[in-house]
């Protein structure tokens, strides 16, 4: 009958111990490299979408014209994509020299290239600011 020394187990242990420790050392390290390649995928997806919103922010262009007759605000996209109108600024004019408060007006509404809308607003007012969805502003001018 062969008997194994004390020395010979303890070698075995050892070894068992060394090998469980290195394959827990290699999980480590694939989960971290998997975890560093997540994050920089959604870095670059994250940094590609804001690029794609800064190039359609450059694309939209409104022609904006006030009607005082019917106080209608004409808002026309002359630009290559929808827009969407998410508020309009009224500056109403000064009245002998007493305080004039500006008033914001909440809009939702999409408007096509080529098409225009026609929102109803305060009359009187001096100037007004159409705002879009992209942050962008547009001016009241004479003609489009």
């Amino acid at each position: 009958m062969v008997s194994r020394s004390p020395s010979g187990r303890r070698s075995g242990q050892a070894s068992l111990i060394a090998g469980i420790t290195l394959f827990l050392l290699f999980v480590v390290i694939i989960a971290s490299m998997v975890a560093i390649e997540n994050t920089h995928t959604f870095a670059l997806r994250e940094q590609e979408a804001a690029e794609q919103t800064l190039i359609l922010e450059q694309k939209e262009h409104l022609c904006v014209s006030y009607i005082p007759q019917t106080s209608q605000l004409v808002v026309t996209n002359t630009g290559p994509i929808p827009s969407t109108v998410t508020g309009i600024i009224e500056y109403p004019q000064a009245s002998n020299g007493g305080q004039s408060t500006i008033t914001v007006v909440g809009e939702n509404t999409i408007i096509q290239p080529g098409f225009s809308y026609q929102f109803n607003v305060a009359s009187g007012s001096a100037e007004y600011i159409v705002v879009t969805a992209f942050g962008n502003t547009f001016e009241n001018v004479t003609g489009c």
